[in-house]
């Protein structure tokens, strides 16, 4: 805790002095007036009880409040990096970076992975967990994808592997086309299986 002398100017042109004690980060706060202000601290509603703390864009480095760092920057913890550019520290790295599996940075800011269908202009826009691509050319140009020989699974919400001869199909796309398999009813086994396509028997 420290104390600051505030100064406050009377109607008879005089002045009076008192001492206000100050709070330092993580007390309980109800005005940024009680948090010690030359640390730039700031009575904050974002915890409960509101509390002293750094304004958003900063983190307290053990003695005063400053800004977080940005993409690329060294750091040791995610309190250091820009959490309004939804940036996080990846401790093995040792830098601020985006969530990579959801997010990719676009020389501003975090901005979230494509799903199937999304516009892309590369393969990094796309959601790499979901296995797709941002395919050059085809009905699918510019567009996150499943790559050549993958169906998008619905139920799993990924790209797989499409399936061969005489496994069990529910449509045609899921059949490898490479094959010219489709997805034909079996009298024999009572289902639909990939087969070859009618005009290629």
């Amino acid at each position: 805790m420290v104390r600051k002398i505030i100064k406050i100017f009377l109607f008879n042109s005089s002045f009076i002095y008192f001492s206000l004690s100050q709070l330092p980060i993580n007390s309980t706060c109800s005005s940024t007036y009680q948090c010690i202000t030359n640390q730039s601290l700031i009575c904050s509603s974002t915890t409960n009880p509101p509390s002293c703390q750094c304004s958003n864009g900063s983190w307290y480095n053990s003695t005063t409040c400053t800004s977080q760092f940005l993409s690329g920057s060294t750091c040791t913890n995610s309190l250091q990096c820009d959490s309004t550019l939804l940036l996080t520290c990846n401790l093995t790295a040792g830098i601020c970076t985006c969530n990579e599996s959801s997010y990719i940075w676009d020389g501003t800011q975090c901005v979230i992975r494509r799903t199937i269908g999304g516009a892309c202009s590369s393969d990094g826009q796309c959601l790499a967990s979901q296995n797709l691509i941002c395919p050059t050319s085809g009905v699918w140009n510019s567009t996150c994808a499943c790559p050549t020989n993958y169906y998008w699974n619905t139920t799993n919400s990924l790209c797989v592997l499409q399936k061969l001869w005489n496994e069990t199909c529910e449509s045609s796309y899921e059949c490898y086309g490479g094959g010219n398999l489709s997805c034909e009813l079996s009298s024999a086994l009572n289902t639909t299986i990939c087969d070859c396509a009618s005009k290629f028997y």
